[in-house]
């Protein structure tokens, strides 16, 4: 049943006329309602980072993938679109996109005074990190230390 959803989010985010860095907010939007509505499942994978069973490990492991898979494919839309640097590695832009969103949902089970705030800011956050960067220009080190 996930599988099915997870495949019909994707399916219809690509058919959006967006490009594709809108396309990954959505996306990363989606992701934290979903598991800030979904807490059970936000705690069985908080749990097999701990403590894996096998059985659960695999399905989990089996979801990331198709989740990958998914992302690689509008990461490489971006690249053709020109939207996403051509010269970074797809399977590394994923990686980042997967990591930033795993490990802010993951700690916010670790400070749970943190989770609203997190689950609220969280997705504006990381959209504006992977767009704007988070190194400072030289340029704008200048104007800002007066």
């Amino acid at each position: 049943v996930e599988r099915r959803k997870l495949n019909l989010i994707f399916t219809r985010i690509k058919k959006k006329e967006l490009t594709v860095p809108e396309k990954l907010k959505i996306l990363i939007d989606k992701y934290f309602k979903y598991v800030f509505n979904n807490k059970k499942l936000a705690r069985l994978i908080h749990i097999e980072t701990h403590r894996p069973s096998v059985e659960i490990t695999g399905e989990i492991f089996d979801f990331i993938h198709e989740i990958r898979k998914h992302l690689k494919e509008l990461i490489l839309e971006g690249i053709k679109e020109k939207s996403i640097y051509a010269e970074y590695n797809p399977e590394m832009i994923v990686n980042i996109i997967m990591g930033l969103s795993y490990t802010t949902v993951f700690f916010a089970y670790e400070n749970p005074e943190e989770i609203e705030y997190l689950y609220e800011k969280g997705p504006e956050e990381i959209y504006q990190m992977l767009s704007r960067g988070i190194f400072r220009k030289e340029k704008d080190e200048k104007e800002c230390d007066h």
